[in-house]
């Protein structure tokens, strides 16, 4: 098994069609393929191989890498996903450099406090000047001895409302964190991560696929940053590198928990007078929209991601990618993949109705 996880995922397919087509050439499977026309063998000799090779990997995916007290780098560790993976992996054996934009802030304090494997790190990641500023701590504290064995880039920032409602200042800071900010981290740590052979991994959303209105520059940034993991494992593939990307969906985090109707009211007054008149009963929209989207798919199960964080980073084989979901956002993300994009518009309107049937069934009871 410690020959195989050094090969590819294509190698194993290879290997196994390879292996399958060999033992059919001696004549070892001649038994069984006596019970079917030749005309089937060929596509059940590649069927079989596929399911080895699932096998295989299934089995490669469950091993961990040992830990000997590497470094992990942890960005947008003062609350949500961050603050919770930085003590998953303290607890597994592993130092972690933990990012926070704010190092005096309640979650900093605490992680501080959790553990003395914990070093918590001044970081902006939307700031070439603190991010030179964190590496060059890092690379001291690393100093010949040490590894950093993964990135993790997990700071993220969200905005909701009418992308007319949205000032480009607004969408230009989405960007600068949710995506020239992943590809600063990535840039800045890269090279330690590649010496040490180790694991990026990036926290994206179930928006880098599916774009839900009143999000979009949120999932525009988040398409950018899948576009970034999905390029770079293919860059870094040859350095023994495995670059993975998060796509949760709705979790119960400090940054998903929706803005109020008076939140909506604000930017709503903020729009010239005859957009205002356009957007009439957008306020109200807007809420009930999200509410109707939390009620229906937001999970406070928040250690299902952390799971799946805490795999790309140890495992032997990580995935490519992590779509951490609820049944009815597995539904909506498998519409999107096979069929066309207007049965994709209904089924995301459906969560509204959904949603209004829950209500009313909660409020009878």
């Amino acid at each position: 098994m410690e020959a195989l996880s050094k090969l590819s995922r294509f190698q194993v397919g290879a290997l196994s069609t390879t292996v399958l087509w060999s033992l059919y050439g001696l004549g070892l499977l001649q038994p069984v393929f006596n019970l079917i026309p030749l005309l089937v063998a060929v596509p059940t000799i590649f069927c079989l191989s596929e399911i080895i090779r699932r096998l295989v990997e299934n089995s490669l995916g469950k091993r961990s890498v040992p830990c000997n007290g590497e470094y992990v780098l942890i960005t947008g560790c003062g609350s949500g996903f961050g603050f919770a993976l930085t003590k998953c992996l303290v607890d597994k054996g592993y130092h972690v450099f933990a990012g926070c934009h704010s190092p005096d802030c309640g979650g900093a304090k605490e992680l501080e406090l959790y553990s003395k494997r914990v070093e918590v790190i001044g970081m902006d990641v939307g700031s070439d000047e603190s991010m030179k500023s964190a590496r060059e701590h890092v690379e001291k504290k690393l100093g010949n001895m040490g590894q950093l064995w993964a990135i993790v880039a997990n700071a993220g920032v969200a905005n909701q409302g009418p992308l007319e409602w949205t000032t480009m200042s607004e969408i230009e800071h989405i960007f600068k964190v949710n995506t020239f900010g992943v590809l600063r981290t990535v840039k800045e740590f890269l090279p330690f991560v590649r010496r040490a052979r180790g694991r990026v991994v990036v926290t994206n959303s179930l928006l880098s696929t599916i774009a839900n209105p009143f999000v979009i520059p949120y999932s525009m940034s988040k398409a950018a940053s899948k576009a970034l993991v999905e390029g770079l494992q293919r860059e870094l593939c040859d350095f023994g590198i495995y670059c993975s990307s998060i796509e949760p969906s709705y979790y119960e985090t400090a940054m998903t928990r929706h803005r109020t109707a008076e939140d909506y009211r604000k930017k709503y007054d903020l729009i010239d007078e005859t957009m205002r008149e356009d957007y009439e009963g957008y306020v109200e929209l807007c809420s009930e929209y999200f509410d109707s989207v939390s009620s229906v798919i937001t999970s406070t199960k928040v250690e299902e991601p952390i799971d799946a964080l805490a795999h790309a980073v140890c495992s032997v084989r990580p995935l490519p990618y992590y779509f951490v979901d609820s049944p009815c956002v597995s539904f909506l993300r498998e519409i999107e993949r096979h069929v066309n994009i207007e049965v994709t518009d209904a089924a995301v309107k459906c969560t509204k109705y959904l949603a209004a049937l829950k209500k009313r069934f909660t409020s009878t009871k």
